[in-house]
């Protein structure tokens, strides 16, 4: 703020909280300091029945894509579920309790990253074990959790650092899908999807690391699956994806 000089968060708002979760300071929960429309609020203009829901790892990275008449949900760190805030609404609908009572995270506890090519075929990415990557595991294979330890705080934050928040967040766009009936009729939606683990691995190990490449590569499975159901569920003629 430059009168105050206090810090600003892009997509802070002190009058929204988190439904279901702590909002910390500079938490992002609203799209109040956006001050232009989005794709999806001139489409909710032009037609009122359309659907615009986005998702992310990231706050900033569900909520301005969402803009100011769609909803955005978050991943929650500390407890590997998404939540949305209420500035979209005053509780979650019934699917999204549904997708968090089942805690999809869970499955991930004590499971391992595991190159998906050679090693051979990684040559030209810069090797494991780093001096100069983050604290902590920098090398695959690389588990998540901590032995017969229960999932926790620590366990779904660090699901941020690869490929499993990316799978998380396209099983919850699935999800989206089934309980909002996406492209069920003839009003257009928009389905907002941002996938963050690529942006926490590069900050942990560099964006030519060996981790970033096979980070790219289970990017490169997930789309696969996720387009697979789309043509099951929506039909291949339905929808057009846009890439960035």
């Amino acid at each position: 703020d430059p009168e105050t000089g206090a810090p600003q968060y892009c997509t802070a708002d002190t009058s929204a909280t988190y439904i279901g979760h702590k909002t910390n300071a500079l938490d992002g929960t609203s799209p109040k300091n956006l001050r232009v429309e989005t794709v999806g609020d001139v489409l909710r203009r032009a037609s009122p029945k359309s659907k615009v829901i986005a998702m992310s790892g990231k706050d900033r990275g569900a909520i301005l894509p969402a803009g100011k008449t769609g909803a955005a949900y978050m991943y929650m760190g500390a407890s590997g579920q998404f939540a949305s805030s209420t500035f979209y609404m005053a509780q979650h609908p019934q699917w999204v309790s549904e997708f968090n009572a089942a805690k999809p995270a869970d499955k991930y506890n004590n499971t391992q990253w595991t190159a998906l090519l050679p090693e051979a075929a990684y040559a030209r990415s810069v090797p494991d074990e780093q001096k100069w990557f983050a604290p902590g595991a920098g090398k695959l294979p690389m588990q998540f959790g901590n032995g017969d330890e229960a999932p926790g705080p620590r366990f779904y934050g660090s699901l941020l650092r690869g490929p499993f928040v990316d799978a998380l967040t396209l099983d919850f766009a699935r999800a989206a899908i089934a309980g909002e009936a996406l492209g069920q009729d003839d009003a257009p939606d928009i389905l907002a999807i941002s996938l963050s683990g690529h942006d926490y691995v590069n900050h942990a190990y560099s964006a030519e690391s060996r981790l970033s490449h096979d980070h790219m590569l289970q990017l490169d499975r997930l789309f696969q699956s996720f387009f697979r159901d789309l043509d099951a569920t929506v039909g291949r003629d339905n929808y057009i994806v846009v890439l960035t």
